[in-house]
């Protein structure tokens, strides 16, 4: 019965991971063509992360059990 919660966790994480180091990579040629500051860039990421963990979790209450 843990297994599949096991799996489908391990998978999300492998998933998360990927894209951070994605956004990572992309950070270090987007910030200089777009002119953002660190601290501007910091905040966008921010701001979407914020904006992913609300929609995931309305999803997950929606969804039920």
């Amino acid at each position: 019965m843990r297994l599949p919660l096991v799996a489908a966790a391990s998978a999300d994480y492998l998933l998360s991971l990927t894209d951070r180091v994605d956004v990572g990579f992309a950070a270090l040629t987007m910030n200089k063509e777009l002119g953002f500051t660190p601290y501007t860039y910091s905040l966008g990421v921010a701001s979407v992360a914020i904006a992913v963990l609300r929609t995931g979790a309305k999803k997950a209450a929606v969804a039920g059990p």
